[in-house]
């Protein structure tokens, strides 16, 4: 599961990490949930290209937005079989630019979040599929991101983590093909951190940096 996430690092980092032509101008976000607007990037004939797209993939055949809310994440054991993904993934790839993600853990009423990073802090991208849907105003966007079973440092708050991309395994990625199995593996916990953070962040409707704020007596 990847319900939550941040990014925000520089625009220079940015472009640097993806090798973007040109500037990139964005906002840092500390809170980005689904329904909202993510940084993707992805292959085109001149090479990678930054592009803002919803999060929530809703196929090229659904009748309305409603199936985007529910299909934010896919899983990669079954990504190339789904209905609504096997299109995407055969097709559409792309990265998902991020430096950290959160989880929940506890009883409904008491529950803690976590925000997971890299040990270094450094910028990563998740591994993404998009679709063009066709509505009444236009054609929109969206995306979703794969998941893979959690390694052991996430696996005490949730079973599922995002699909976590190296810079190496950009390209591999990108490329397409179904031989991506090791890239689904997870990422290995020794590379990354995880703390405690407030409350804060359980709504969408806030932003800053106060959503990743160690709460009192971590680090």
């Amino acid at each position: 599961m990847c319900g939550r996430f941040t990014l925000r690092a520089p625009g220079a980092e940015i472009a640097r990490h993806f090798g973007l032509e040109g500037d990139v101008d964005l906002d840092p976000r500390w809170n980005i949930a689904p329904t909202q607007e993510v940084a993707t990037v992805r292959q085109r004939e001149d090479g990678l290209a930054l592009t803002s797209m919803r999060w929530g993939l809703v196929p090229s055949w659904a009748p309305d937005l409603a199936r985007g809310a529910r299909l934010i994440n896919a899983r990669s054991e079954t990504v190339h079989e789904k209905p609504s993904f096997a299109k995407a993934f055969a097709e559409r790839r792309c990265l998902v630019p991020t430096d950290g993600f959160f989880e929940w853990s506890g009883e409904k009423g008491a529950r803690q979040a976590w925000f997971f990073h890299l040990g270094d802090h450094a910028l990563f991208s998740f591994a993404g599929i998009w679709e063009c849907w066709e509505g009444p105003d236009g054609p929109l966007e969206t995306v979703a991101i794969l998941t893979t079973r959690a390694n052991s440092l996430v696996e005490p708050r949730h079973p599922r983590m995002p699909v976590i991309l190296r810079q190496d395994d950009h390209s591999d990625w990108l490329g397409g093909g179904l031989g991506n199995e090791a890239l689904f593996q997870p990422f290995p916990p020794s590379e990354m951190a995880a703390i405690p953070v407030g409350s804060r962040v359980h709504s969408p409707r806030n932003e800053g940096p106060e959503c990743i704020l160690a709460l009192a007596g971590e680090n």
